[in-house]
């Protein structure tokens, strides 16, 4: 059986909304004795994956058939960085409000993919 790193709970990307992002945040403050609840996604289709920053060394993936999952990684490993469109990956992640730019939204940050 493979191995399965350490997470909180196993979800799917249809489960990635507002609502969600709010029951982790009544889960709040996050500290040592309380860690940023870490979720695995099994599977996912990645619709597009693209660098970012002013030295390309952030990443940002696209996830789901109609990429509707955005998910980023600052100062990106080169495993995540070898990601290309296409792919099917399973990923470790917290939830978390993306507040950059006019467009609020949530998404995903990455903490780890799994190949």
């Amino acid at each position: 059986s493979e191995e399965t790193p350490e997470h909180d709970a196993e979800l799917m990307l249809s489960d990635v909304n507002y609502s969600m992002h709010v029951d982790v945040q009544r889960m709040a403050p996050f500290g040592a004795g309380n860690k940023k609840p870490i979720f695995l996604f099994k599977e996912c289709l990645v619709s597009a994956a693209e660098p970012f920053g002013k030295e390309k060394q952030h990443t940002r993936l696209t996830l789901g058939d109609n990429g509707q999952v955005s998910a980023i990684q600052f100062f990106s490993d080169e495993k995540l960085k070898s990601v290309k469109a296409g792919e099917t990956l399973s990923l470790l992640a917290h939830i978390e409000e993306d507040a950059f730019g006019k467009r609020r939204g949530i998404r995903l940050r990455i903490v780890d993919v799994l190949r």
